[in-house]
């Protein structure tokens, strides 16, 4: 009996050994060759082994290769016999890599899912959650409707390319969901990023400024409060605003009230992990 080292997959068969019925007979009389293995083979394992055998059967001169048990029977001469275990350990390593690439490419959805690289997440969601993360700032939202007498207010990510409300409290009722985006050109937020200074008006339709400015048309409202929100670095990071529907007397001590707010809101979200 020859024995043969372990190798390949693990969860493949192995030839470990040979085993010949007669060592003594004449060189051209038909004899048979047990190749044992190490388990017994999977029906894949044995349908891939039926269809890749053939060639071997061919080539090598055996007259017959199958497969019983956990052992492989060949039959053919002495002579054929002897030249043949190189090409049968061959042709196990064959079978055994050609259904490793078969389960590789049949895999179901839930394992090609598994295998793929994990999608980036959408930086909005992202910063939806760091905001989430601070149970106060949704707090401020309300404190800010209570100082001014508006019915929506928001926490707004603002930035060159783009406006993404954070975190929103809309008692007027315009829809606008944490997470949304407006193009930012559209908004009053970005002339504050722009200047660095609070919007502010009462009264858009008889504000000497704002009764021309599309934006209030546009959008529906009278009254309006946008202050900036600087992280700690003093690096800009959006707005919190507030706006209603209707006119509504705003003061300069609620600006301040709002902006110390906003500058709590800075405070918090400096302490978030990077959001890019």
């Amino acid at each position: 009996m020859t024995q043969v080292s372990r190798s390949g997959s693990m969860d493949d068969p192995r030839i470990i050994g040979f085993g010949m019925s007669a060592t003594d007979t004449p060189p051209h009389s038909q004899q048979v060759m047990t190749v044992l293995l190490d388990r017994r083979p999977s029906d894949a394992w044995k349908r891939a082994f039926e269809a890749l055998s053939k060639s071997l059967a061919t080539d090598s001169g055996v007259s017959q290769l199958s497969l019983s048990g956990s052992s492989i029977q060949v039959c053919g001469t002495m002579a054929s016999l002897k030249m043949t275990p190189p090409d049968l350990q061959a042709l196990v390593r064959r079978v055994t890599a050609w259904l490793e690439h078969e389960r590789a490419t049949q895999a179901t959805p839930q394992q090609a899912a598994a295998k793929r690289p994990a999608k980036a997440r959408d930086i909005r969601e992202i910063e939806v959650e760091q905001v989430g993360r601070h149970p106060e700032i949704g707090r401020m939202l309300e404190d800010v409707l209570g100082l001014t007498g508006l019915r929506f207010a928001a926490v707004a990510r603002v930035t060159e390319q783009r406006w993404t409300a954070l975190a929103v409290l809309d008692r007027a009722r315009f829809g606008l969901m944490p997470g949304q985006d407006m193009i930012v050109e559209k908004t009053l937020c970005n002339e504050v990023r722009q200047r660095g200074e609070p919007v502010v008006f009462s009264h858009a339709s008889t504000d000497a400024h704002y009764a021309a400015h599309p934006l209030p048309k546009l959008y529906g409202f009278e009254s309006h409060l946008s202050v900036p929100i600087e992280l700690r670095d003093g690096a800009f990071f959006g707005t919190l605003c507030a706006l209603d529907p209707e006119p509504t007397p705003l003061s300069g001590e609620m600006i301040v009230q709002v902006r110390a707010l906003a500058h709590q809101i800075g405070e918090a979200m400096s302490e978030a992990p990077e959001t890019a």
